[in-house]
């Protein structure tokens, strides 16, 4: 399950970029979603295909990342 919490009123197609970082303890991806630079977002999912649907904009260089 993906949790997204826009921020400022946001959309989660209006995201261009991101970061994340996987959480052993709690077996889950945590990150950040940005717009030009600005922290706008964040999310918490249990996979990263996941993530690459909720933001189908960000799925190519999320692909690249992780191959």
């Amino acid at each position: 399950m993906i949790k997204i919490d826009m921020w400022y009123e946001y959309k989660p197609e209006e995201v261009t970029g991101i970061n994340w970082s996987f959480y052993g303890y709690d077996v889950v991806y945590r990150g950040n979603l940005y717009k030009n630079g600005k922290t706008i977002g964040d999310f918490t999912a249990d996979t990263m295909q996941e993530v690459q649907e909720a933001f189908p904009q960000l799925s190519e260089s999320i692909n690249k990342a992780l191959n």
